[in-house]
């Protein structure tokens, strides 16, 4: 039987992952770190997770620092480890993306090495790890020069780097997730990023140029594809020493699509959105963007700053097109590799948006 702690288990993915695991006749028992367990929604989680014949899921309180000491009482029996926790944020502070990301996951390796019947720990991390490399990304693949977007994206890098050293002597494995944009078939969003945030702005008129060419990939998925794979990546296909991308890849949709159909959406949900007459940005390359936002900041036009600076801390992405090998993860996950349209996905995400005033679902 597995015991099993899981961090960053409130989050978006991370409650998909701990109501998937909750269902496991193997599992006897779920611990989820927590910073507040009190509030509104870890007391609705625990309530759908506990629901029906299901193993326990219990809270444990504290932050990564104190995982030492918070899991001491399962440090006998635990099996698993799952870690989600993180900063997501693309704006913060490099020393606070360090704390979290770096700092928490040293905290967790640290714990890990205290618990002798553990059998396997699954790290989280992104795909934005290849930072602003080019072309073909290969699931083994981690250091490079090519630097990076935003703090988000080095301080993965730097946890991943950790993390590979602690493979000697720990069962690690790595999941790079792409962008979990919402839900299969309804759109749903419990989490607001910053595909959501350029999608606002488009729909406000306040996106005139977007840096990227027609044909730049898109990598977005399903929260529930990951959680999904998520939770085999972190159970019966568990596989040490690995590192997998969780990610659209090859099926990833181009710029140019998901702008076609967010417009398309946008203007069939809100008619009178539609009579507004908002055009389709430009795309254009990098030094054309930086002329623009340039512009823009010495404009003195404070709405139009503040929508171009919530863009910079992704945009040279968009002027780096990748794509993401996953044959490793469709080598591990087998028939179990179910992939939903990314495209249609973008759709669904936009109409729920749209129709719920960019509002997260509680």
């Amino acid at each position: 039987m597995r015991t099993m702690i899981v961090t960053g288990g409130t989050g978006a993915i991370g409650a998909a992952v701990v109501g998937r695991l909750a269902a496991e006749p193997v599992v006897d028992r779920i611990a989820v770190l927590t910073r507040a367990p009190s509030g509104a929604r870890q007391q609705r989680l625990l309530q759908s997770w506990n629901a029906g014949d299901r193993v326990p899921v219990v809270f444990l309180h504290g932050k990564l620092p104190e995982l030492v000491e918070a899991g001491a009482t399962l440090r006998a029996d635990l099996t698993h480890i799952v870690h989600l926790a993180a900063d997501t944020r693309f704006s913060a502070a490099p020393e606070e993306s360090r704390a979290a990301n770096v700092c928490g996951t040293a905290a967790v390796l640290d714990y890990a090495r205290t618990c002798p019947r553990l059998a396997a720990m699954t790290v989280a991390s992104t795909v934005y790890v290849a930072g602003l490399r080019s072309g073909a990304i290969r699931e083994r693949e981690l250091e490079h020069g090519a630097g990076f977007a935003n703090n988000y994206e080095a301080s993965k890098h730097e946890m991943e780097v950790l993390v590979r050293a602690a493979m000697g002597d720990l069962p690690l494995s790595v999941c790079r997730l792409s962008t979990a944009i919402g839900e299969d078939g309804t759109g749903e969003v419990t989490s607001l990023n910053a595909f959501h945030t350029a999608l606002r702005l488009m729909y406000g008129g306040l996106v005139p140029m977007i840096p990227g060419a027609d044909d730049t990939p898109i990598d977005v998925i399903s929260t529930g594809f990951a959680a999904q794979a998520l939770r085999r990546l972190a159970t019966e296909a568990f596989r040490p020493g690995e590192t997998y991308h969780v990610c659209a890849g090859s099926d990833a949709p181009t710029l140019g699509a998901v702008l076609d159909a967010a417009m398309r959406t946008m203007r069939a949900r809100r008619p009178a959105w539609r009579k507004r007459a908002i055009a389709m940005p430009v795309l254009a390359d990098e030094p054309t963007y930086e002329l623009f936002v340039r512009s823009v900041h010495e404009s003195g036009d404070a709405m139009m700053a503040a929508a171009t600076r919530a863009v910079e801390s992704f945009a040279r992405q968009l002027t780096r097109p990748k794509i993401f090998d996953t044959a490793n993860a469709v080598g591990a996950l087998g028939d179990a590799w179910h992939r939903p349209d990314s495209l249609g996905l973008c759709e669904d995400v936009v109409r729920y948006c749209v129709e719920n005033e960019w509002k997260a679902a509680a």
